[in-house]
């Protein structure tokens, strides 16, 4: 496929989401393709969020063929891949257990996040506006809400409900969407 034929069906799968995203496909001279999807939308993302988003709108088959040897860049514009943080898996794993334990014995986050939710004002935007606020009243840095938010993706949180559904599993909130599943 080739490269202008790459982007075209990307923005099919993508644009319904990401209406004003731009993407770009690059084949280097190595061989490696690299793809570069960049919206405004990813500001307040961070950069595995970006990708976990991305590739839930691309079916699986079409991903598998087309995209599994490539090399992404999920971007605001403006942003330097070369200037984006990751944790490794390794990283995570070896901070995982104390994180959450923290979180879940020692902080209010949970209870707090799970009161939001349940009054029903409160609407996930698939991010973490809501918990980072929780977090920088809980006194804790930008730099551990870092750590923090990485270790709630490896366990399936890419969002504020997330983290208490798929997380947190003894929430109200999360009783009562798995209730509302499994009606479905």
């Amino acid at each position: 496929m080739t490269s202008e034929e790459l982007k075209n069906r990307l923005l099919e799968f993508i644009r319904h989401v990401y209406p004003g995203i731009e993407i770009e496909v690059l084949d280097q001279q190595d061989g490696k393709r690299h793809i570069y999807f960049t919206d405004e939308k990813f500001r307040v993302l961070y950069p595995l969020q970006r990708y976990h988003y991305l590739t839930y709108q691309i079916p699986h088959d079409f991903y598998e063929q087309n995209l599994s040897q490539t090399i992404w860049h999920e971007l605001a514009p403006g942003e330097n891949p070369d200037e984006l943080g990751y944790l490794d898996p390794e990283t995570i794993e070896s901070i995982k257990e104390i994180i959450l334990g923290i979180i879940k014995n020692k902080t209010p986050f949970i209870n707090e996040l799970d009161s939001r939710f349940m009054t029903g004002n409160t609407v996930c935007h698939g991010d973490f506006r809501y918990a980072k606020e929780i977090l920088s009243q809980l006194n804790f840095t930008p730099e551990e809400q870092f750590d923090i938010f990485h270790v709630f993706m490896s366990e399936g949180g890419y969002c504020d409900c997330e983290i208490l559904y798929n997380i947190f599993h003894e929430t109200e909130y999360a009783k009562q969407y798995w209730k509302n599943k499994s009606k479905e």
